[in-house]
């Protein structure tokens, strides 16, 4: 479902930050398996510090929970993204040496620091608009499951437009936005420990989110 190469940004929220941080940690596993050493993440974490036991994990690049740090590191995205622009201009063979960054936010403060005039915002708006196809993908997981108001944040907002995210709670309380009635009925079974909901647009599919179902001629992280 999430694909390294192409997908820019996508949610995950639950009301359970265990499961949000389980997930990851699965997700994390399923993209080292899918690109080796090729990717790396950068976390982003809250002051609890509620992902800091995975800063270990092999494919944890960059950890931090120090919002003095997001300029410093998110620049380190983008020169990693710009190189591969550079890798692809050169042809197949520079493409294969591509980098996938995936940046997780953990933090609504951070969230809002990437969003906010300065040169973090300047810095994501570059990435996200100019080098949104050269690898780099966008984790958000620090957004609440609520409706958002035309003035209301600026990354639940991009979440909500693009309506792309796995939802890790029962269908029936999701509020971000509105969801086609038949796909709610079809989903009225209990949720079971491990599973979770892929939300692509108005397609909705249940998945069980915290095994790594990959192998490693997959580039996409879920079947």
């Amino acid at each position: 479902m999430v694909n390294l190469r192409e997908d820019l940004e996508f949610a995950v929220i639950s009301r359970k930050r265990e499961k949000v941080r389980q997930f990851l940690r699965a997700f994390m596993e399923c993209a080292r398996e899918a690109a080796g050493r090729l990717v790396r993440f950068f976390i982003f974490d809250d002051a609890e510090r509620h992902l800091g036991n995975m800063q270990n994990v092999p494919a944890a690049y960059r950890y931090t929970a120090d919002v003095c740090e997001l300029g410093n590191i998110l620049r380190e995205v983008l020169e990693m993204v710009r190189s591969n622009k550079t890798a692809v201009c050169a042809g197949e063979k520079g493409a294969a040496e591509m980098k996938y960054p995936v940046v997780i936010l953990n933090s609504r403060e951070v969230m809002q620091a990437f969003t906010s005039p300065g040169d973090v915002f300047e810095c994501f708006r570059e990435i996200t608009d100019t080098y949104r196809q050269y690898g780099v993908l966008f984790v958000y997981a620090a957004v609440e499951n609520e409706s958002v108001s035309y003035n209301g944040p600026e990354i639940p907002k991009r979440v909500r437009n693009a309506r792309r995210l796995i939802f890790l709670d029962d269908l029936g309380s999701f509020r971000l936005f509105d969801i086609p009635m038949g796909a709610a009925r079809a989903f009225r079974e209990e949720m079971k420990a491990d599973e979770g909901y892929w939300i692509d647009g108005t397609d909705i599919k249940k998945l069980k989110c915290f095994s790594c179902q990959t192998s490693r001629e997959r580039k996409d992280i879920y079947e």
